[in-house]
């Protein structure tokens, strides 16, 4: 299991809402708002996917998988969503990355998705009050630093129920045993 901390999560915030405000800023007069809205959007999720990658200790993360991810990350530039669009797929590889590289269970998955759900309503209102594209992405990846708790929830029940991992060990090899004893028997 990754281990990312919540300090981490809140300096990542802090650089992204900077670095992504100042990007927006200078690309804004030379693009135009749209295209600028959609690169700080892109490079942001990209970051972010980037540091979870790097704090999963190597969990899952292979060639194929990163270029997948990449691929998810030019997908809407190549199907042409609405801005809204855009903002909103990224949420899918986010949580599908979390999920792979730092949830072996589906309660866990299941509150993260709850809590891609209200990262992007509060950004989406932190947006539509200040018009601040840094305060937007300070607003989504504070609350997106909050996924740690969802581990250490993880983390302590698994503490509390030591024989259910060993239960499932049993009954694994016992599946695996029973399948090489049916594809053996087989002419």
């Amino acid at each position: 299991m990754g281990k990312l901390s919540f300090g981490a999560g809140v300096g990542f915030a802090l650089f992204i809402s900077v670095f992504g405000g100042v990007l927006q800023s200078v690309i804004e007069p030379l693009l135009g708002s749209d295209i600028s809205w959609r690169l700080v959007i892109t490079f942001s999720a990209a970051a972010y996917l980037l540091l979870l990658g790097h704090q999963s200790n190597g969990q899952s993360v292979s060639l194929l998988f990163v270029t997948l991810l990449a691929g998810a990350l030019l997908l809407p530039w190549v199907i042409g969503f609405d801005l809204w669009g855009h903002a909103s797929f990224y949420l899918g590889p986010l949580w599908l990355a979390r999920c792979l590289w730092f949830y072996p269970r589906l309660v866990s998955a299941l509150t993260d998705s709850i809590l891609q759900a209200a990262s992007f309503v509060a950004a989406l209102w932190a947006l539509q009050y200040t018009g601040s594209v840094g305060l937007s992405l300070w607003t989504f990846f504070l609350c997106q630093a909050l996924f740690v708790f969802i581990q250490q929830f993880q983390h302590r029940s698994d503490k509390d129920s030591p024989d259910l991992e060993s239960g499932f060990h049993r009954a694994h090899r016992s599946a695996q045993s029973a399948l090489r004893a049916l594809l053996s028997s087989q002419p």
